[in-house]
């Protein structure tokens, strides 16, 4: 693997090739990111040494070539050979094009896709437009269509006649961390219903799969497309002003027609380096054109030049420079002076006449401004820079007369250019004790009419009052007002509007950050322009010392001029903004490249912009959001990589530990450098919350239970208060993840070139893989965080990387309609019963509720098609067994693919046919999906005797193209059924292009949710599959018999103590007659373990008579001598009396009992739950058609029998009963915890028996995300 090393200077407005000069005694060593989680990024580091032999590395070496052009920070950067080719895109720009032809004249449908990489995502530079020219056949002769960006969206753009435009755009659009991805944009010009639709997409690449970015924007009229004579063009794509992408294409292509032919499709990545022109697969010839380039380079670093001090030998033979470059964060970290408050900032660039920020220090004597030609402004008897709690501010001063001299303020306001209708004075005050008599808190000079403006004001009302040049009073108003202009900051607008003969003034007040409110009046005259803003004549009242006073500015026009925006947002200090909008707008002011990954507008809110260095104000908010702030590999900029960004990643970087690269040390670590279980996060000027593990390995119990508190704290410059909690508990995760940590991992690139392409995209923040770890570390993948490392090139044939890591797994959270991700786990699952390395059952008790969802065992074998398609076969068309089309919203890898014949009306692809009863409910579920947009179903087919058909029980459903849809039907089985199978089938004598694809199909018994099945389980270190989870025991009596009850819809045998004769199954119940009084009548099936949850109904089949009838439930129960019971005392007065009892060696106990308001009536159904935990005895009853009281109507604990035994029903009839041939019916049995569930074992390669109690949870349990 030869890796062609090239470093470069840029020196005079060119790269420089300085690889000869760089000395090869010294291996190369390249560092990045940072060495642990939450540690913040450290610059980037190279040690180059370089041959000065001719002193042209010597700044301040006349004779150098490079004098007066070298020097500290001459960017430099290095890259390499590897991996596919693509177009670049530098940044003075270029493209690729061909020429009009008529396959590119469409005018109606058009499908626009391009795949490329961008250091430049969606940041515009200054002088443009927001808009990203990506791919277009567009330009100022002839406007036929562009696809772009603008504003954090896709945009597809075009125009019906060449000239007017119409444009539609997508939802925000995340960018990529790695800076790939796919565009897809589809116009539907006419979509049936007078309107026309245009649809985005992304994807990983050109080939997809293709996710539907948003819902389709429609819009009202069909449309066209303008046929023009503008070539296509893919990079700088138009002759327009717009932003250039800086980057890589790899390929791009244009259809006629959604998922039509295509017309155009050129592939960088198959070119030859150094390619300027090729023919595509389409037929079009493309010309590379500007600084773009088809090649295979790709920059490893971009830095500055930081030392470069001069060494020499003795002999003057040898001359060299010790260079050190970095990155970009070294420069901005040296930078330490803070930016202006965001309105000292915000306020000048909108052009006022005149501004006093007033934010001189402590020692002043004037307001000075930033303005050119305004003078300071005059103010005294203040203490300044007293008041700080304006956040948009530095310290304000405040009126400070203290009995002695008032206060006195004067500045003058320059005139405008031109003569003016209109004109703004704006401030800023606070004033915390309300004066009580009406003062003045600001004097308005002006000329026109009105020459001066008193604006004063009290606790509960403002006057506004105009004199003219005498003194006159030309107005006076008084306006009622609130307490709310007193306590907190308040922002003042006066407007003052010549409208015809007269002049409009309007005052507005408005809390920082809260409600406006104002006050208008209008008199004949004229405007005139403000000359002066100014205190009282004889200086500020006394009444207001303790008037905070800050931010004057003046602006001449304010209809629809700057004033107003100039304040807004800043004011506030941007609080609010998400930490992305606050990175971008900075970087924005700044002039700093800076790109923000994932969707800004959901990335987490900030609170205050204050005055800091701007490397600590990106930080700010980086901290904030919990993302990293990190250089860009390929340009002197910055990256920021969002929290969201991080979660459930696609790996960057798969290894396989017994494949060729990865290299020692691969050595886990059980330290606690990262553990914190205690943890505190402030908001920044506002209140805390902390996280406590209470519980748990890692929890702050002292060892065995925990292992101690691990206390830290963080302070967060958050929005609002209530964010403080979430982050303390995403931080506890974070703190808290009981797998061991890797701290490096090691890869040999040049021992596998194979891996180059992978490497070389991985980057901060991105996800490794290690599959196949050997046997003596944890089972399963190694899944880990990429937080820097450390690249080596010790000659042109060899490249060594050493990752930083820190665990993956923490970042794999909750995610909606997530296959693996979307399933939150139980509390304190177990094992019911020991299981051994063989067992495809297994019992879980879940004490506290709720217990797991559940669906009951699939009937057909296959569903998933993991090894073969046993168990189906074709019916009008051809299946095979192939990967599943992504994007797949399941776990499984295969799917049946099912291709109709073309000649066939209903094709399908059918499952083994299983035994059915006819009667009952089953359920058919699965997923599907089409080649074609079209109606498709997932049928439940009934046979009858001798195999031939019955009826059908369809599920038709249209469905997307390309899209996988869930299907579930539930049915049931008609007279006569016998038998049945699933069958997805495409009907109506579909073409052959009509291709159906079908995963996870089953048919099982009614209930429960196959939705959520399969799922990955853990017991013990061990992961099993679980592909059902139903009641341990389970009858509904849907069958008929004499002499017994059979055997339970769940498989158990029933057993009976009783003559066998008062046994029986009908109607839908089974049923114990009681011919004789006093005699108990007993059925029972074993119980998966000593703690159950019981549910049973029931009924008699008379009203008692002459005394009660006796029926319940019973557990833990050995035979008619021992058992915990539940007994429902049917009385002769018809009512209901619920008792908790026991039985130990004959002797009967009652424990507890409830006089229920329930009437007995023969023949109808009560429900009782009864429910053992441990010593814990408790039961309930109620009508079965009822709901379930939501209490324990007894209860009791009781520690006489604690094995496992029996369930079941115990009856009879008490002595003196005249009942007629009674009978006690049961119906409905469950055992719902513990739990059945069905499994596949050894998902992680390990297997092996587990003991009873052993804790059961989701293999993957859902985290909620910050």
């Amino acid at each position: 693997m030869e890796l062609n090393l090239r470093g470069e200077l840029h020196i005079g407005g060119v790269w420089v090739d300085a690889t000869g000069k760089i000395l090869k005694r010294q291996a190369l060593t390249h560092t990045r990111g940072r060495q642990d989680q939450g540690a913040r990024v450290d610059p980037s580091d190279l040690r180059p040494l370089l041959n000065n032999t001719d002193g042209r590395y010597s700044p301040d070496n006349p004779m150098g070539p490079y004098y007066g052009q070298f020097g500290r920070n001459t960017p430099f950067r290095l890259s390499l050979r590897s991996g596919p080719t693509f177009l670049e895109i530098p940044e003075n720009g270029g493209d690729a094009s061909t020429p009009d032809a008529a396959a590119l004249d469409i005018t109606g449908d058009i499908d626009v896709r391009v795949d490329l990489t961008l250091l430049n995502w969606l940041q515009p530079l200054p002088g443009t437009t927001g808009i990203f020219d990506l791919f277009a056949k567009y330009s100022g002769s002839g406007r036929s269509w562009l696809l772009g960006t603008l504003n954090d969206t896709l945009l597809f753009r075009w125009s019906q006649d060449g000239t007017a435009i119409l444009n539609a755009q997508s939802v925000p659009l995340p960018i990529p961390a790695g800076g790939r991805l796919a565009l897809r944009a589809t116009l539907d010009v006419d979509n049936g219903a007078a309107g026309r639709t245009i649809t985005f997409y992304t994807a990983p690449g050109l080939d997809g799969p293709w996710t539907q970015l948003g819902s389709p924007v429609v819009q009202a009229g069909t449309t066209s497309i303008a046929n023009t004579a503008t070539a296509l063009k893919v990079g700088d794509a138009t002759d327009f002003v717009f932003t250039e992408a800086l980057g890589r294409i790899h390929k791009a292509e244009v259809r006629n027609g959604i998922n039509g032919v295509v017309v155009a499709a050129p592939d960088f990545t198959a070119q030859a380096p150094g390619t300027a022109s090729f023919v595509d697969s389409a037929g079009r010839t493309w010309t590379v054109n500007g600084g773009a380039s088809i090649t295979n380079r790709r920059t490893r670093l971009s830095h500055e030049l930081a030392a470069y001090p001069t060494r020499w030998h003795p002999s003057g033979k040898h001359v060299w420079v010790e260079a050190q470059t970095a990155g970009i964060l070294r420069r901005l970290g040296r930078g330490t002076k803070a930016l202006d408050s965001t309105l000292r900032r915000r306020i000048p660039s909108y052009g006022p006449l005149a501004y006093w920020p007033m934010e001189d220090g402590q020692t002043a004597t004037q307001a000075a401004s930033p303005i050119a030609g305004v003078r300071p402004l005059s103010l005294s008897r203040v203490d300044w820079a007293s008041a700080d709690s304006l956040p948009s501010s530095n310290p304000l001063p405040v009126l400070a007369s203290g009995g002695g001299e008032l206060p006195m303020m004067y500045g003058r306001i320059p005139a405008p250019a031109t003569a003016q209708t209109s004109w703004q004075v704006q401030w800023i005050y606070r004033l915390d004790q309300a004066n009580t008599t009406l003062n003045t808190y600001m004097r308005i000079l002006s000329t026109g009419t009105v020459r001066e403006w008193y604006i004063q004001q009290r606790d509960t009302e403002i006057r506004i009052i105009g004199k003219d040049d005498d003194g006159t009073t030309v107005f006076s108003n008084n306006f009622a007002t609130g307490p709310d202009l007193f306590g907190q900051w308040i922002q003042v607008r006066f407007e003052v509007n010549q409208d015809g003969a007269n002049v409009d003034w309007q005052l507005i007040f408005t809390d920082v950050g809260g409600d406006a409110g104002a006050a208008s009046g209008t008199f004949a005259g004229t405007v005139g322009r403000p000359t002066a803003v100014a205190s009282p004549p004889d200086g500020y009242s006394s009444n207001l010392d303790g008037l905070a006073l800050g931010h004057i500015s003046a602006w001449a026009p304010w209809v629809g001029g700057n004033g107003f925006t100039a304040y807004q947002g800043a004011i506030e200090a941007w609080t609010g903004e998400t930490s992305g909008e606050r990175m971008r707008r900075l970087a924005a002011e700044e002039n700093l490249p800076l790109t923000v990954c994932g969707v800004v507008a959901e990335q987490e809110p900030v609170g205050p912009q204050r005055p800091d260095a701007i490397l600590n104000l990106l930080q700010d908010a980086a901290d904030a959001d919990g993302g990293i702030l990190y250089e860009d590999r390929e340009r002197p900029a910055l990256r920021y990589r969002d929290r969201a960004g991080m979660y459930n990643q696609r790996p960057a970087l798969v290894l396989d530990y017994a494949a060729p690269g990865l290299a020692p040390p691969l050595e886990p670590t059980g330290d606690d450098d990262a553990t914190a279980n205690d943890v505190t996060v402030s908001r920044t000027g506002g209140s805390s919350a902390r996280a406590v593990l209470e519980e748990g390995a890692l929890s702050v119990q002292a060892p065995p239970n925990g292992v101690g508190p691990y206390d830290t704290s963080v302070t967060l410059n958050l929005h609002d208060d209530e964010q403080a909690g979430p982050q303390a508990y995403w931080r506890l995760h974070l703190g808290t993840y009981e797998g061991r940590r890797y701290p490096q991992v090691h890869v040999m690139v040049h021992q596998a070139p194979e891996l180059a392409e992978q490497i070389l995209a991985t980057d901060v923040g991105d996800k490794i893989v290690i599959r196949n770890p050997p046997r003596w570390l944890a089972p399963g993948d190694i899944e880990l965080i990429v937080e820097g490392y450390e690249e080596t090139w010790a000659s042109e044939f060899q490249w060594d990387i050493v990752y930083n890591c820190t665990p993956g797994a923490p970042w794999e959270v909750g995610a909606v309609e997530d296959p693996e991700r979307a399933r939150a786990d139980t509390d304190l699952s177990r094992t019911a019963a020991a299981i051994g390395t063989t067992d495809t059952s297994v019992y879980v008790d879940t004490p506290v509720e709720p217990v797991w969802i559940s669906a009951n065992p699939a009937l057909n074998t296959n569903p998933d098609f993991a090894t073969d398609l046993s168990g189906w076969f074709g019916n009008g068309g051809v299946i095979e067994r192939v990967a599943a089309p992504e994007p797949k919203p399941f776990q499984g890898a295969w799917a049946m693919r099912f291709t109709p014949d073309g000649v066939a009306q209903f094709p399908n692809a059918g499952s083994a046919t299983v035994p059915v009863t006819a009667g009952q409910q089953y359920v058919v579920s699965g997923w599907l999906r089409c080649a074609t947009s079209r109606t498709v179903n997932l049928n439940l087919n009934w046979f009858q005797a001798g195999g031939s058909y019955l009826s059908t029980s369809a599920n038709g459903i249209t469905v997307t193209a390309d899209t996988w849809t869930w299907f579930e039907l539930t049915a049931t089985a008609p007279a006569g059924a016998l038998t049945a199978n699933a069958a997805p089938t495409v009907s109506n004598f579909p073409p052959s292009a009509d291709v159906l694809w079908a995963h996870q199909v089953t048919l099982r018994p009614a209930g429960g949710s196959p939705f959520d099945f399969p799922m990955d389980i853990q017991a013990g270190g061990e992961v099993m599959t679980a592909t059902a989870i139903a009641d341990s025991v389970r009858d509904a009596f849907g069958r008929t018999m004499a002499g017994g009850w059979g055997t339970a819809d769940s498989g158990q045998a029933w057993s009976t103590v009783g003559n066998a004769a008062d046994f029986s199954v009908g109607s839908g119940y089974g049923a114990v007659a009681q011919p004789a009084t006093g005699i108990a009548h007993l059925t029972l099936v074993p119980a998966p373990g000593p703690d159950v949850d019981l549910y049973i109904d029931v009924a008699t089949s008379v009203v008692a008579a002459g005394a009660s009838l006796f029926g319940g439930p019973v557990i833990r129960a050995a035979d008619n001598a021992n058992w915990y019971g539940a007994r429902i005392d049917f009385t002769t007065a018809a009512g209901i009396v619920l008792t908790l009892r026991k039985r130990v060696a004959n002797v009967e106990t009652q424990l507890a009992t409830f006089t229920s308001g329930l009437t007995h009536t023969a023949g109808t159904f009560y429900r009782i739950r009864l429910q053992a935990q441990g010593t814990t005895l408790r039961a309930k009853v109620w009508l079965a058609t009822s709901p379930e009281p939501k209490t324990w109507q007894v209860q009791a604990t009781d520690s006489a029998l604690s094995a496992a035994a029996g369930i079941g029903t115990r009856s009879f009839a008490n002595t003196g009963s005249t009942a007629v041939n009674p009978q006690i019916r049961f119906d409905n049995v469950q055992i719902v915890n513990p739990q059945r569930f069905s499994v596949a074992r050894s998902r992680n390669g390990i297997v092996k028996a587990h003991p009873a109690g052993t804790d059961v949870r989701l293999a993957k349990p859902t985290i909620v995300a910050l």
